[in-house]
């Protein structure tokens, strides 16, 4: 999409919600504040103006999408990592558990 307004913006954002789509916008202007807000999950760079900041629920220190993969990938990683142990303890504590 090019030369939307803000409001445009928006609605292509819900109109892709309404769809059932979990929706990213990345901004960094004022008028991405609307879209920003609306979406599920609102990106924009640090140089980015403050309102498209403040709107955004991630802000990336430099202009790369791949920051994104790689802490998405950190994040799966650690939560296997955690399962894993919460298994482990519980398993461990199960025996302690009928042995009482």
């Amino acid at each position: 999409f090019a030369k939307l307004s803000p409001s445009q913006k928006e609605r292509v954002v819900k109109a892709f919600q309404t769809a059932g789509h979990t929706v990213g916008y990345m901004g960094d202007g004022i008028n991405d504040a609307l879209p920003l807000r609306q979406a599920d999950v609102g990106i924009s760079v640090d140089s980015a103006v403050d309102i498209a900041k403040e709107t955004a629920d991630i802000i990336l220190m430099k202009k790369d999408l791949m920051v994104l993969e790689e802490g998405v990938i950190e994040g799966r990683r650690t939560f296997g990592n955690i399962i894993k142990y919460i298994k482990m303890a519980a398993s461990g504590n199960f025996g302690n558990m009928i042995s009482v």
